[in-house]
């Protein structure tokens, strides 16, 4: 069981935690829905989120298992917690999202695209502020721009990491020019419907 599985286990968890809270009492009685509801809520699906969550986030911290993620399992692992919208505070102060910028930040100049955007939107969604997190991921775009990055980064890409931005309340006007620029010069627009 290694870094991979445990980004894949809890990004799971997330996107079944979020259909229960997203169906509630709508799921159908006598199928898959129930049977996931019955174990995630029981009495309270707070509760038993909230359990499934801090263990993950404890243990993780615990045994230093950030430090071994890859950027990929990384961001994976981030946007479980962002779609979860779970935030702890341990012990000593420090904020889940914070400790998980702290692991990224080194990281950015490695993450694709695909997973700079989906952490950014995971932090924007837990309304988890860090704005060293955005600053360094907006100055490593910039930097990456000699060697084309914006042009690897899809229409989903680029929306995800445009509203992570705005809903944080992170500006980053040279960031933004440059999005603007690169959207300009693009012949069609329709990936972006």
């Amino acid at each position: 069981f290694g870094c991979r599985d445990l980004s894949q286990t809890t990004l799971g968890l997330a996107k079944v935690v979020k259909n229960i809270e997203r169906l509630g009492k709508r799921s159908p009685k006598d199928g898959p829905h129930q049977i996931l509801r019955d174990i995630f809520i029981g009495d309270s699906l707070m509760k038993r989120k909230e359990f499934i969550f801090h263990e993950l986030a404890t243990a993780s911290m615990g045994l230093h298992v950030l430090k071994k993620f890859d950027p990929r399992h990384l961001s994976n692992f981030i946007y479980a917690f962002g779609l979860a919208r779970y935030e702890y505070e341990f012990e000593d102060g420090k904020a889940l999202f914070d400790v998980f910028a702290l692991e990224a930040i080194p990281k950015l100049g490695t993450f694709n695209p695909f997973d700079l955007s989906n952490m950014l939107w995971a932090y924007a969604n837990a309304e988890a502020s860090n704005p060293r997190l955005f600053d360094e991921a907006a100055k490593t775009v910039l930097l990456s721009q000699e060697v084309g990055m914006l042009e690897a980064f899809n229409s989903q890409d680029i929306s995800n990491m445009v509203w992570a931005y705005a809903r944080a309340g992170e500006r980053h006007l040279e960031l933004f020019e440059k999005v603007g620029d690169h959207l300009d010069a693009l012949d069609n627009l329709s990936d972006f419907s």
